[in-house]
């Protein structure tokens, strides 16, 4: 039902219509819609209390004239609908009244009074529609009502009916009917002014909604632009993962030449900081976990450095003065690969060539990039293992107990006090186990109370851990950082390296 009396309220209204005038539409189907109630009510009560036929059937006989208006509005007609019904009501009270008193019905007070109201009620109908903003049709509209209001009673001699000789009639009868005309007028210009007030302010409205829709529409363009350079970004970064992801060792090599080991990398953007290196060189096994300055791209460009000058370090590359960052620091090369590999070498070596490459001469406020690393030489024939860290320790567990080789307290890149790398060497049995890594693990945040995991529950943890296989420890540490992580973002890249003799 409310949808049926919305739509008769909205017969003939469209967008392109100025707010006044849509509202004018509105309320004239509204008053429609009410006046063919009104008439059906006061129709049967006319029938069925008063005695009267010919006033009721009169009424009833608008009721198809009304119905046509609406028509007329839905099919875009509403001006001449409006015409139709100021200048139908006003006759038809006119007709009605005269005819139903030379009939003997309406001989009351109050049927010379409500045809007139209802005359007035016609007049002032135009008025409301149009208001001040088509004054013209207004008083067009009107014209007919004003007419057959002033000539009302003179109508009614000319058939021998006299005003004076009803019964009941007052004194002040003029009186009681421009008395009720001057409060129709007056509210009218009432609901004309209510109306213009409210249109302006609608009208602010709509030109506030329209800037801010023209506002939002720019902002969902800038949207859609920052999407789009978003995702060319995304991909760029997803296609240099593929690039990292190749110069990093490929587990085909890796499980040539380690049987009983793991590898958990877990970069926390598309590219990492951290990164793995492996190189077998004879019977010796270079094993590397780095954590460079940062994360992401950043990070990346870091770890590509760190493992082009690793390659360059270990391997006998003849082209190594034409790398850039390289070529001065050739002799040194050749130096470190004519004597016994020494790993605290390696990393000397490596820390002057960051330092060189990035620029790095120890003012004051420049860049202090560079990388933590762990890095250990296996002697596959002789068990033995040389260690050497920047920051980043070595865990041994042996007969279930953990040996720390703590790194020392310089990062590969400049620092305040360097001096060289120490060299650990490790005669190492089978059933040990030795582990490098990174500090993302051991920095996440996440538990009950958002802390820090720690080296210490680390420890204890690798310690519960050692009775299982090596693949079935990466199993364990992932899901150990998926449950303490929880919701919390990761923090940092991972990379824990795990070899078992």
């Amino acid at each position: 039902m409310d949808n049926f009396w919305k739509k008769l309220s909205l017969l003939g209204v469209s967008d392109e219509m100025p707010v006044y005038w849509q509202k004018s539409i509105i309320l004239y189907n509204q008053v429609a819609r009410m006046l063919v109630l009104i008439i059906l009510f006061t129709s049967v009560v006319m029938f069925y209390k008063m005695d009267m036929v010919i006033v009721p059937i009169a009424f009833l006989l608008t009721t198809p004239v009304i119905a046509f208006s609406l028509f007329l509005n839905m099919k875009g007609k509403v001006n001449i609908s409006i015409m139709i019904i100021s200048v139908f009501f006003p006759l038809f009270f006119l007709a009605t009244s005269v005819y139903s008193k030379l009939n003997g019905e309406g001989l009351g007070l109050i049927f010379y009074i409500a045809p007139r109201f209802g005359i007035i009620i016609s007049i002032i109908f135009p008025v409301v529609l149009y208001g001040f903003s088509d004054y013209r049709k207004a008083v067009w509209g009107g014209l007919t009502g004003t007419v057959v209001f002033i000539t009302f009673d003179w109508f009614h001699l000319l058939f021998g009916i006299d005003i004076h000789n009803i019964p009941y009639y007052p004194k002040n009868y003029l009186f009681v009917v421009f008395g009720l005309a001057i409060v129709l007028i007056f509210f009218t210009f009432l609901i004309i002014f209510l109306q213009r007030i409210n249109t302006v302010y609608e009208q602010l409205v709509l030109k506030q909604k329209a800037e801010i829709e023209k506002q939002r529409d720019y902002a969902n363009q800038q949207h859609e632009e920052i999407k789009k350079q978003k995702q060319q970004i995304t991909d760029s970064i997803v296609y240099a993962s593929r690039i990292q992801t190749a110069v990093l060792p490929q587990k085909s090599y890796i499980e040539n030449i380690l049987e009983n080991y793991f590898i958990l990398f877990k970069p926390r953007d598309i590219v990492s900081g951290d990164f793995y290196f492996f190189q077998q060189k004879g019977d010796l096994i270079y094993i590397v976990a780095a954590d460079s300055t940062g994360h992401g791209v950043p990070g990346a460009f870091m770890s590509m450095l760190g493992i082009t000058f690793l390659n360059t370090i270990i391997n006998k590359e003849e082209s190594a003065n034409k790398i850039p960052f390289v070529g001065s620091f050739v002799d040194r090369i050749q130096e470190i690969r004519t004597k016994e590999p020494n790993a605290a070498s390696i990393l000397d070596a490596l820390r002057a060539m960051v330092k060189n490459a990035l620029g790095q001469t120890g003012v004051l406020d420049e860049a202090k990039d560079g990388m933590d690393l762990a890095l250990c030489i296996l002697n596959t024939k002789t068990l033995k293992i040389q260690y050497s860290g920047a920051h980043n320790p070595l865990y041994l567990f042996r007969d279930d107990s953990l040996i720390e080789y703590k790194g020392d307290r310089m990062p590969i890149g400049i620092h305040l006090k360097e001096k060289p790398f120490t060299n650990h060497t490790i005669q190492l049995k089978k059933g040990d186990a030795f582990y490098l890594f990174s500090d993302g693990f051991v920095d996440q945040f996440g538990g009950k109370s958002n802390s820090k995991y720690k080296a210490k529950r680390f420890k204890q943890f690798l310690a519960e851990i050692q009775e299982n296989t090596m693949s079935e420890q990466k199993e364990r540490l992932l899901n150990e950082f998926k449950t303490w992580k929880g919701t919390y973002e990761q923090v940092d890249d991972i990379i824990i390296i795990g070899v078992k003799i």
